[in-house]
């Protein structure tokens, strides 16, 4: 009853510190030792308790022993009242202050000074890995580092700058090498930014490289299966709408005298209906083509079709065939 009554009247001090449960120790010393010094009783977790003469102590030894008594009471609850009931229970058996106090930080102080060992561990230990975000991992090594100077270890700003450089993973080689030769320092936060972008420019890449990937996926022979009479096919079917916008994606990058061209459309050969498009051509005889449906249909031409790009890039497509069947021309 006695401690609630206390605890209640402590509660309503804002400077009172968290109750302490075995963890940062060192954060709450400091703030139990500025709350104690608020309440102008903290010079009893260091000071004996007064000697009095035991045959005829003096006025002044009687005054300043119970000066100390009141106190050494005050502060120590204070104390206690600022740990958990588990612990509470074991330091209230202890007689001052100053013994509680003392073995706190006997105990305290000793696993922390382990704690910095091992949180120093961490950070050397630290290596980024391949299948997750360079940035996260690089704030999850700034968490440690910040750790590390919380306990009163400074750590200089451009040495954690090398330390993440040194840390990223191996795919990052070349990056780090960059980074390793560049002349002019930077800050921590400009490092992130230039990770977070250089991040951010990998995975696009990534993307367009799967997209290429998935373009250059093989189609039946001859031609694309949208543009074949026998629709119901199966490898027709199989293909139709991935390779519809692959060719819709690629027809919007073409320009003058391309209209009707489908590009990238994985045929096998060049294939166009349109004879106006041919810059060069050469009638042939006895020449066929296979289709996507499996039948053949007659070449009447071969020649050279000139494609212009958005980009301003010109393009020749040779030995190109002129089939007049076919109702889509067909690139690479």
């Amino acid at each position: 009853m006695a401690r609630q009554i206390q605890s209640d009247l402590m509660s309503s001090d804002l400077n009172l510190p968290f109750r302490f449960e075995g963890a940062y120790f060192k954060r709450w010393k400091q703030k139990m030792l500025f709350f104690l010094t608020l309440k102008k009783v903290t010079t009893t977790c260091t000071v004996e308790k007064p000697k009095v003469s035991e045959k005829d102590p003096t006025k002044e030894q009687l005054k300043n022993l119970a000066t100390w008594t009141e106190t050494d009471f005050i502060c120590k609850n204070l104390i206690l009242n600022g740990l958990t009931d588990e612990l509470y229970d074991y330091y209230s058996t202890m007689t001052t202050t100053k013994e509680v106090w003392g073995a706190l930080q006997k105990k305290y102080d000793t696993e922390e000074a382990g704690s910095k060992k091992y949180v120093v561990s961490r950070y050397l230990r630290y290596q980024m890995t391949d299948d997750k975000s360079v940035e996260a991992q690089s704030h999850e090594i700034q968490k440690i580092a910040y750790e590390i100077i919380s306990e009163g270890m400074p750590l200089d700003d451009q040495f954690q700058v090398a330390v993440i450089i040194d840390k990223l993973p191996q795919l990052w080689k070349d990056f780090k090498n960059t980074l390793r030769h560049k002349t002019k320092e930077f800050s921590l936060e400009s490092l992130i930014t230039r990770l977070r972008i250089e991040e951010k420019a990998r995975k696009h890449d990534k993307k367009e490289e799967v997209n290429a990937i998935r373009r250059k996926k093989p189609t039946p022979p001859g031609h694309l299966p949208r543009n074949c009479r026998n629709r119901s096919h199966p490898a027709v079917q199989a293909n139709l709408i991935e390779d519809e916008l692959v060719a819709m994606i690629s027809e919007v990058n073409v320009i003058g005298g391309s209209e009707g061209w489908w590009l990238d459309t994985g045929a096998s050969r060049h294939v166009c209906h349109d004879l106006s498009l041919f810059r060069k051509y050469n009638e042939v005889k006895d020449k066929n083509i296979l289709l996507g449906d499996h039948h053949t249909t007659k070449v009447v031409g071969i020649g050279e079709v000139e494609l212009k790009f958005t980009s301003a890039k010109t393009l020749v497509l040779k030995k190109v065939l002129h089939t007049l069947e076919i109702r889509k021309n067909l690139g690479f």
